[in-house]
């Protein structure tokens, strides 16, 4: 039996040990946040070694190429320099020798492009070819220059750039060779630095082929070369610019080049101007006035620079192809004005955004809006420009009159046009637009092509007929301007508001509550062209109910045409659009209150776009 000692003796170790548990249990818990925390630390400690270490293996890589690129740079020199004078040049370049122009060479595990460029230098200390004095004798010494560049290495290391001068032993003579000067320069007339020329003569026996550079101020000289009538052909180039290029004469694709490659004549400094700068970006987007998208829409694009004559030659040409999106990217192209034409059958250009032709500056992306309406064989695309802007007009009015139709559209409004509606009901979404959603069934679209009419039976018109049209989406969110029906005026008898109209608007595509003039379904359009109400605008979707009444059955009312006039940011400023023209002579009339009317004769034979001028 234990005594009370030991029973105390066992409690107050009972209890030191209940009192070290929660202790423990919290020094733990400490413990893993430190241990976090200095995971964390030596996370960075080794993360900043490693970049330390991986700069160092760079730079200590950097140091290696460069030593040995030096080396090779100066055992190139020293091969030139003991070789005869004569014989120092390369065996495609000017002037000619034994030295090799391009190579590929391993040294101390590095894989190295070695470039030798060897150029004739015209001393102007006795004169200059064809300067004052003339100096006949031009090549007063040679400039050599190595450039190594690291083809294998990693990362980039800049090349090792040698130079050096090698002059003559004995007094120079005259040659009999000329000099070709090649200036490059940029859209602003400034020197091109660096401007790769690649020059080819197949009419010298050897051939001669020389690849250089321009220097800082964009010039490349080329001193004692052979003469030669119309034997260099220039090419000029840089990564990211546009190109430039002489021409042989009498080629299959070009017979008769604006800039015909270059003659050097005995003694004489031949000159030649080059031009290329930045190339640029158009981005294309085919789509209706409504902002709806057109996938898949093909079509040429066509540079207003021409590099030939007899027949013109155009330096650029090409094509282009939206994707699903209603886009396309054409790229590299040079600073220019460009024409856009679409291919096939299927639509026609409508307007443009900005207006096509588009000058596009160097070294810029730009976007070109084509708007399409459906095809038509015959269509006019007028464009009216400010006489003191330059700029797109704005609500000048356009309109054509052949015989007794008149058609009118005003600059920077779009147009929903419907001139026919023998296709029948039963379209909801507007596609065919020969059909329309429904009517009352007292309507003939048939009798008179073009028009809707009442029906008539046994020479007895209906008294009424009713039609609503399919739904129109403008793709976006239109301010709507005006309704216009034509014709404006009925047979008298049939009485007063013989053609109404009401509007249906709204965002679902699917509540169409007609309204008349003042928002309510109490009132109609009645005039030839009424303003809608701005309760409408932001809208998307739209519906036009046509009536027709007669108080005299033995006459009925017709409507040729009805149009709903918006705005939206895909309406080309300053342009007007007629589609499904007759084929023939019309008179165009441009007008806008504070400018000088225009009236002149236009001949409609197919795809037809005209330029006017409106002067305060």
């Amino acid at each position: 039996m234990k005594t009370q000692k030991h029973r105390n003796t066992e409690t107050q170790t009972d209890q030191a040990r209940d009192s070290v548990i929660p202790c423990f249990c919290d020094v733990r818990a400490f413990t893993l946040i430190e241990l976090l925390v200095t995971l964390g630390v030596l996370a960075l400690i080794f993360l900043t070694i490693t970049s330390i270490a991986t700069a160092l293996l760079r730079t200590t890589n950097d140091l290696r190429f460069q030593t040995a690129a030096t080396a090779l740079a100066n055992e190139r020199i020293e091969i030139a320099r003991t070789l005869p004078y004569a014989d120092v040049g390369t065996t495609t370049g000017i002037p000619r020798g034994k030295l090799v122009a391009f190579e590929t060479i391993v040294r101390d595990g590095f894989s190295m492009a070695v470039t030798t460029t060897i150029r004739n230098t015209d001393d102007p200390f006795d004169g200059t070819i064809g300067g004052t004095p003339n100096d006949t004798a031009p090549a007063d010494y040679k400039k050599i220059e190595i450039t190594v560049l690291c083809t294998s290495c990693q990362t980039t290391t800049q090349p090792r750039v040698q130079t050096t001068l090698i002059a003559p032993k004995n007094l120079e003579v005259s040659s009999g060779n000329g000099a070709l000067f090649i200036r490059v320069l940029d859209a602003i007339g400034a020197g091109v630095a660096g401007a790769n020329v690649h020059i080819v003569n197949q009419k010298l026996s050897p051939n001669l082929t020389i690849d250089d550079v321009t220097d800082t101020k964009g010039m490349l000289q080329l001193v004692d070369i052979p003469p030669s009538t119309g034997g260099y052909n220039i090419r000029v180039s840089k990564s990211g610019y546009t190109t430039d290029a002489t021409y042989p004469p009498g080629g299959s694709d070009n017979p008769n080049p604006k800039k015909t490659d270059s003659t050097v004549l005995k003694e004489t400094v031949t000159e030649a101007n080059f031009f290329i700068d930045r190339v640029s970006t158009l981005n294309v987007r085919t789509l209706t006035d409504r902002c709806v998208p057109i996938p898949t829409i093909s079509g040429t694009i066509t540079g207003a620079k021409q590099v030939g004559e007899n027949p013109d030659k155009p330096k650029y040409t090409g094509t282009f192809t939206t994707n699903g999106s209603g886009t396309s990217a054409i790229a590299n192209l040079e600073w220019d004005t460009y024409t856009l034409a679409l291919s096939g059958t299927q639509f026609t250009e409508a307007g443009s955004i900005p207006q096509n032709p588009i000058t596009i500056a160097p070294g810029v992306t730009q976007g070109l809006d084509l708007i399409l309406d459906t095809y038509s064989a015959r269509n006019l695309l007028v464009s009216v420009i400010d006489g003191v802007t330059s700029l797109p007009l704005p609500g000048a009015t356009v309109t054509i009159t052949k015989g007794s139709s008149t058609q009118v559209r005003e600059t920077g409004r779009g147009f929903i046009v419907q001139t026919d509606w023998s296709g029948g009901p039963g379209q909801q979404a507007w596609l065919d637009e020969t059909r329309y959603a429904a009517d009352s069934g007292t309507l003939d679209t048939t009798a008179s092509p073009g028009d809707v009419v009442l029906k008539k039976q046994n020479k007895i018109y209906a008294a009424d007929g009713a039609l609503e049209s399919s739904t129109i989406d403008f793709g976006s969110t239109p301010e709507y301007v005006a309704i216009r029906v034509t014709p404006g005026d009925q047979p008298e008898t049939t009485g007063q508001s013989s053609v109404r109209l009401q509007i249906a608007t709204n965002n679902d595509g699917a509540t169409w509550n007609f309204v008349g003039p003042d928002g309510t379904a109490n009132t109609f359009f009645t005039n030839t062209v009424t303003d809608i109400p701005s309760l409408h605008n932001g809208r998307r979707y739209l519906r036009y109910r046509l009536l027709l009444h007669t108080d005299d059955v033995a006459v009925g009312p017709s409507v040729a045409e009805v149009q709903v006039i918006f705005v939206s940011e895909c309406t080309p400023p300053g342009q007007a659009f007629f589609r499904a023209l007759s084929n023939g002579q019309y008179t165009m009339t441009v007008a806008k209150p504070g400018y000088a009317t225009i009236e002149e004769d236009i001949q409609v034979d197919g795809v037809t776009k005209r330029n006017v001028t409106l002067s305060p």
